[in-house]
C-alpha cells in the first residue's frame, strides 16, 4: 500500500516510477547570430518528448557565449538520448541533416569528447555532391559542405555516452520535490536556490554571472 508524502505543500504519491538505460550525446550548434542558433536548436529538438514514438528524447541544455564555442560564434548546447546507440546515431544524423544543415549560417560540433565515436560529418558531407572539403584542425577532422547560403561546417565524429561518469566539477541535479535528502546526496539546495537555478535555466543572462 502506497504512502502519501507532502513536501513544500506538494503531495507526492509514493507509488510508481521507472527509469531506463539510455545512450546520450551532446552537440554544439553555432550560427552567425544567437537567433539563428536558437532556430536550428529548436527545430532539431522538436518532436522529441519521448523515445516511445519520437525515436529519441532531446532538449536544449543552454545558450553558449562566443567564448564557449569552437568557432567563436554564438551557440546552443543540445542533449539527445535514445534507447540504443544505433537509434541515437540515426536520430542525430536525421535531425542535424534536416534541421540544422538547412538553417542559414550554422555549424555543428561535438559537445563531448568521451564515449563511442559515431560518424556524423562523415555521412552528412555527401549533401555537398562532391564539392565538400575536409580540414584537419588540432587532430580533429571537420567537413565544409556548400549550401545555398554559404557553407555548413560539421565535425567528422561525435561521442556517445553509455553512462554518466563521475567527473570533478560536475554533478547530477534532481528537480524538487523529492522524498528526502537521502544519504547519497553530496549537496543540499534550499527552496530559494532551486528557484534561482530554475530562473538561470530559463532566462537569458550573462554566462559569466
Amino acid at each position: 500500500m502506497s504512502t502519501t508524502l507532502v513536501r513544500n505543500g506538494v503531495t507526492i504519491d509514493d507509488g510508481f516510477a521507472e527509469a531506463f538505460p539510455m545512450k546520450a550525446t551532446r552537440i554544439v550548434i553555432t550560427a552567425h547570430t544567437p537567433e539563428w542558433a536558437r532556430h536550428a536548436a529548436a527545430s532539431a529538438t522538436g518532436f522529441a518528448t519521448s523515445v516511445i514514438a519520437c525515436g529519441c528524447e532531446a532538449g536544449i541544455e543552454r545558450e553558449l557565449g562566443a567564448h564557449e564555442t569552437p568557432d567563436g560564434r554564438p551557440g546552443i548546447a543540445v542533449l539527445l538520448f535514445a534507447m540504443s546507440g544505433k537509434e541515437l546515431a540515426k536520430q542525430l544524423e536525421r535531425r542535424v541533416g534536416q534541421c540544422v544543415l538547412t538553417c542559414p549560417t550554422t555549424a555543428v560540433y561535438a559537445g563531448i569528447d568521451d564515449g563511442e565515436a559515431v560518424a556524423l560529418g562523415k555521412n552528412l558531407r555527401f549533401f555537398g555532391d562532391g564539392w565538400q572539403i575536409s580540414k584537419m584542425i588540432a587532430g580533429k577532422r571537420y567537413w565544409r559542405v556548400p549550401v545555398m547560403d554559404g557553407e555548413f561546417v560539421c565535425e567528422d565524429v561525435f561521442g556517445f555516452l553509455r553512462k554518466v561518469k563521475d567527473r570533478k566539477g560536475h554533478g547530477v541535479y534532481v528537480d524538487p520535490p523529492f522524498p528526502g535528502p537521502g544519504d547519497k546526496y553530496a549537496h543540499k539546495f534550499s527552496e530559494g536556490q532551486h528557484r534561482q537555478l530554475a530562473w538561470r535555466q530559463t532566462t537569458r543572462h550573462d554566462s559569466n554571472v
